[in-house]
């Protein structure tokens, strides 16, 4: 244990070491207890050389930290000319990097005779999250003249991610959280807008084909209520959906009679609101209705889609349904599809939902609440030998149970 701990510790304080001659360490390292060939050693720095000076520096094992030899010479580093200045197309000035110091270009050969065989790239920069960079001139270090002039390389700007809450938000107070730049490690300070956690809503009066409804809505934190106004019932409750040729036909909801607008506001919802067993079509899709005013069922999938949602909720004459179900034989015989994504409130899938589905690749369930009552392996019918059905973490354990023998994943 002790050797490991040693080896830990040696590890870290090594590796915040300068190893390369630019950057000197005044820190000097520790001898290590146990038995070492010192395989990899490393250069310590006890003054830093420069362009023009010699450093010194110390010889450790970077594994055990034992230092082996001290105070040898590091010889100066002679200067780096990445920059220049620029005249006319010609070079003027050659500056080093390091120390930036200055000195006049002297051409050691003609320009016209010159063939430009040694060409370097000067004045390179790279751009920062605000700044722009440069590509750098491409010069030729014997006449001096400018090959290829370099250009502006825009700043990318920059790339904000979430960090730690400083301040939740409630209902009715914004909170603060930290965002950092991922490039450049920036951070600034975002407000988090106060909101409501409201319910689904419970309908307190149903709209007709005369009058408006209205829906009620909960905070299920703080207990606030706000109210909606629901939109009059069309004259017909089918919605077709862009791929319908024909509109589908369903049973209309009751419409109160003329003795029956002076008293809307009193009309019973179960009485106004369309019947378990009314059909309606939305986006090609057709449902029917399981539960008065509030759950359908996903009954017949459109047979035009390669790719199709049943959504976690649908909205007909300004009422909304929880999509609950997948119907038996909601996509039998369908030879088209290929992809379909479950809405997060569906709770059942009847047997064979998915009948003789040959091309069927991918099916992502979003909800977590299917059971072994609710679904099985018998939903999925002679359909496609390499279906994968994609599931969310938290659900991946118990989904492999019931749909067993499938690639759940």
């Amino acid at each position: 244990m002790r050797r490991f701990f040693n080896k830990l510790v040696t590890g870290v304080m090594v590796a915040t070491m300068a190893f390369t001659a630019l950057a000197p360490v005044t820190t000097m390292a520790a001898e290590a207890s146990f038995d070492c060939d010192h395989p990899a050693i490393s250069r310590y720095f006890t003054k830093e050389p420069t362009c023009t000076e010699d450093g010194t520096y110390d010889k450790i094992c970077s594994i055990c930290g034992v230092t082996l030899e001290k105070g040898l010479t590091y010889k100066a580093l002679g200067h780096s000319y990445t920059e220049a200045t620029t005249e006319n197309g010609k070079v003027k000035n050659l500056l080093c990097e390091r120390c930036g110091k200055s000195i006049d270009f002297t051409p050691t050969k003609d320009e016209k005779s010159c063939k430009h065989d040694n060409v370097i790239t000067v004045n390179a920069k790279n751009p920062d999250c605000e700044n722009d960079g440069y590509s750098g001139d491409e010069i030729c270090t014997d006449c001096g003249k400018v090959i290829t002039a370099g250009s502006t390389l825009t700043h990318t700007g920059h790339n904000f991610i979430k960090g730690s809450i400083i301040e939740e938000e409630t209902c009715t107070t914004d909170g603060k959280c930290y965002y950092y730049c991922d490039n450049c490690g920036e951070k600034k300070i975002v407000t988090i807008p106060a909101s409501h956690k409201w319910n689904e809503g419970t309908i307190t009066l149903a709209p007709t084909t005369t009058t408006e409804g209205k829906k009620e809505f909960k905070c299920t934190v703080c207990g606030a209520t706000k109210t909606e106004t629901l939109a009059k019932l069309s004259t017909g409750t089918t919605i077709p959906g862009k791929d319908d040729k024909k509109p589908s036909t369903s049973t209309t909801p009751s419409t109160p009679g003329k003795d029956d607008k002076k008293d809307s506001d009193a009309i019973p919802i179960k009485e106004t609101l369309s019947k378990v067993g009314t059909k309606y079509t939305v986006g090609g899709n057709k449902y029917t209705v399981t539960k008065a005013g509030e759950e359908v069922r996903f009954s017949k999938a459109n047979a035009k889609k390669k790719s199709i949602t049943i959504p976690a909720t649908i909205k007909v004459g300004g009422v909304s349904y929880k999509v609950t179900e997948v119907g038996a034989n909601a996509f039998k015989n369908n030879k088209k599809v290929k992809k379909v994504v479950i809405g997060a409130n569906v709770s059942k899938i009847a047997e064979k939902a998915f009948n003789k589905c040959p091309n069927i690749k991918t099916v992502v369930i979003k909800s977590t609440k299917l059971t072994k009552k609710t679904a099985s392996k018998k939903c999925f019918s002679k359909v496609n030998k390499k279906m994968v059905i994609k599931v969310s973490k938290k659900s991946k354990k118990t989904y492999a149970k019931i749909f067993k023998g499938f690639k759940v994943r």
